[in-house]
């Protein structure tokens, strides 16, 4: 039985580990860098945060639900679909958290891949799963440096923050 190891923990990491289990294969791990699961829609909190597409269609094919509150999903509501079927599916308790990929080399035999921590681990398969947006980038903005209020990048919104929008 090969050892699968997936980076990440987003939609598409998920998606990939339930296919490995529904196919047998048990020898399956996610590392996440974070101390959750979920992947962008554990990161991005902004107020309004959604989906842009009906809610329906932000569903697996496995895993359709008829729950949505909304018809284009708010993040809480998405995050929480996310877990519920990583649950189900068994990914949860194969998810290790507050692990974060550092390198990974090919040895032609298996991939041995290592840690933050500096420990390591060898899989027979590799994927990576990390999203297309993992490390937000904050461009250099001319004057930016002088501004007297708060700066942050809407993957990274402060919760405390309050913009006496209500």
């Amino acid at each position: 039985m090969p050892r699968i190891g997936i980076i990440g923990s987003g939609f598409g990491a998920l998606a990939v580990a339930a296919e490995f289990l529904r196919h047998g294969y048990s020898d399956v791990r996610l590392w996440e860098r974070s101390d959750a699961m979920g992947g962008f829609w554990r990161d991005n909190t902004y107020p309004g945060a959604a989906c842009d597409v009906p809610s329906p269609f932000y569903s697996f094919s496995f895993a359709p639900s008829k729950q949505w509150p909304r018809r284009y999903a708010e993040q809480p509501d998405i995050l929480a679909y996310l877990r519920t079927v990583a649950q189900r599916e068994g990914v949860t308790s194969r998810t290790l958290v507050n692990t974060e990929v550092r390198s990974a080399q090919w040895s032609g035999t298996a991939w041995h891949v290592t840690f933050a921590d500096g420990t390591h681990e060898e899989v027979d398969v590799l994927v990576s799963a990390v999203g297309q947006l993992p490390n937000p980038t904050i461009p250099a903005i001319p004057g930016a440096g002088s501004f007297r209020g708060p700066t942050f990048h809407s993957a990274q919104w402060p919760a405390d923050l309050d913009l006496g929008l209500a």
